[in-house]
């Protein structure tokens, strides 16, 4: 189109509305005139009070427009620093009682943006503050406030890319300083700190991994000073106070674990002592026992679930040949003795299960299994928790194990044990053990045993006494009984202590 043409058009189009604006004015009311003259005065308090006294005169179809144009010359001062951001708002405020069509709605939405573009232009103030000060990082936070609609929102863009560049060079900085003096908690923390506030985050993680690696390879030296001395304790507790400071700390878990380990090693080494002396004398029952008694506190440690396993196939490859020998020469007792304890050792042992069926129709009737009919300081010995140990270091399982006591203070307070027991001329022979318990006092006692008042065995107990096992006859009896007495010499002043143990009586 020619343009001097396009002129003419655009000239005619603007004079025609101004004919047709001056045309509706001429038409308007003295009240909508003098209304829109202090609108156009700026004097809005008196506009709007105007209005609400002759808003049925001012009512006019062009009202919504002149309003806004008021609005919008509001905010162009305002955005030209013409006007300060309280005087802006109380003028937004007055202009909101004109309830022209949509008026409110739109003045709403400027008085929000006036808010947030002043809260932008304090967050951009705050930030050159900051940045001044060279807290980068504060700096960062709230020039990442300032809006789009600020002027200065292009500026902000070019300093968040310059502020960023300055703070990761004092960060790295500053951790290389803090590592120089082998500080490496706080650069860790000063790295991590700062990693959020970048996209680009490879020279602040190739810096953390090359400070984590010196600390690491620090925090070992100095836990290996400590576990060289043996001190494995001390060197767990260190790495595990720093192990939380860490992104990736599987290598100092790795490390704990195995100093663990070796501290558990070395604690079981020294509770072995006893042990290894068992094992080294053949006694490979009472070593499992105290094998097992160490596993309560180290349930999980390979090296000794490793001596427990070689020291449970040795103890059985000597007792399953002693087992079968019992059972073929019909000494069952024996035989059920010493399968049912060390099936109390090695519950799981195939080996032992199996003979443990043959002997079991077969086995003595114990005497935990019979009712004693009448007794005086015999006490049957059942807690499982413990073992009981005689003058001589031998030790018995609880359940079929009974102790008989003796006792005379001088005054008549006398503490003579005895048992009977009916036995209904049912058995044939009474096997165990008798010895005297490390409980007992120094004195000489007399342990009996009889058969319907007949004397089957007696013998003199005092603590240089060995166990003495026995087998009595039994045969067609018809009461079982046990006591126990002073010498006539000695009537008072110790106490004896005597332990029926693993008594069996068979048919």
């Amino acid at each position: 189109m020619n343009k001097n043409l396009k002129k003419f058009l655009t000239g005619m189009a603007v004079l025609s509305a101004l004919v047709i604006s001056s045309s509706l004015y001429s038409c308007a009311s003295k009240e909508y005139k003098e209304f829109t003259e202090l609108l156009e005065n700026e004097n809005y308090t008196e506009a709007a009070d105007y209005f609400l006294k002759n808003k049925d005169e001012i009512e006019d179809e062009n009202l919504t427009d002149i309003v806004k144009e008021s609005v919008d010359k509001i905010l162009e001062y305002y955005i030209n620093d013409k006007m300060n951001s309280e005087n802006t708002l109380i003028n937004l405020s007055v202009l909101l009682s004109i309830d022209a069509e949509g008026v409110s709605e739109y003045i709403d939405e400027q008085m929000t943006f006036v808010s947030e573009l002043e809260n932008s232009k304090l967050n951009y103030k705050t930030a050159e503050s900051y940045y001044e000060e060279k807290r980068y990082d504060l700096a960062i936070e709230y020039y990442r406030n300032v809006i789009e609609k600020d002027p200065n929102y292009q500026i902000v863009q070019k300093k968040i890319e310059q502020t960023l560049k300055e703070y990761k060079t004092s960060i790295i900085n500053e951790a290389e300083l803090y590592m120089e003096n082998e500080n490496f908690n706080n650069a860790i923390n000063s790295l991590n700190s700062a990693m959020d506030k970048f996209d680009d985050k490879k020279e602040l993680q190739a810096k953390l991994d090359e400070c984590e690696k010196k600390y690491k390879e620090k925090l070992f030296s100095d836990a290996e000073e400590y576990a060289s001395n043996g001190d494995y304790k001390n060197a767990v507790n260190y790495l595990d106070n720093h192990v939380k400071e860490f992104s990736d700390s599987k290598d100092i878990k790795n490390k704990i674990n195995e100093y663990n380990e070796q501290y558990e090693n070395a604690m079981i080494e020294e509770s072995l002592t006893d042990t290894n002396e068992f094992i080294k004398n053949g006694d490979y029952y009472n070593a499992l026992e105290a094998i097992h008694e160490i596993e309560n506190e180290y349930p999980d440690n390979k090296k000794l679930q490793e001596l427990k396993e070689s020291t449970e196939n040795t103890y059985l490859d000597n007792l399953i040949p002693l087992i079968d020998e019992y059972i073929e020469n019909k000494k069952y007792s024996d035989a059920y003795s010493v399968c049912n304890n060390a099936l109390n050792l090695i519950p799981d042992s195939d080996e032992l299960k199996k003979r443990f069926e043959i002997i079991e129709p077969l086995k003595p009737v114990l005497l935990s299994e019979i009712k004693i009919s009448e007794c005086e300081f015999f006490e049957q010995l059942s807690d499982h928790a413990s073992s009981f140990e005689d003058v001589v270091g031998n030790r018995y399982n609880p359940g079929n194990l009974y102790r008989l006591h003796l006792y005379h203070d001088g005054w008549g307070g006398n503490e003579d044990g005895y048992a009977k027991i009916y036995l209904n001329a049912q058995y044939t022979k009474l096997k165990g053990t008798i010895a005297v318990d490390d409980e007992s006092e120094t004195g000489n006692c007399i342990v009996s045993i009889y058969g319907d008042d007949q004397i089957l065995f007696s013998g003199t107990f005092d603590r240089t006494s060995p166990p003495q096992d026995i087998e009595l006859d039994v045969t067609g009896k018809q009461w079982l009984e046990f006591t126990i007495a002073y010498p006539t010499e000695d009537t008072y002043g110790y106490k004896s202590e005597i332990l029926f143990a693993n008594m069996g009586l068979e048919k």
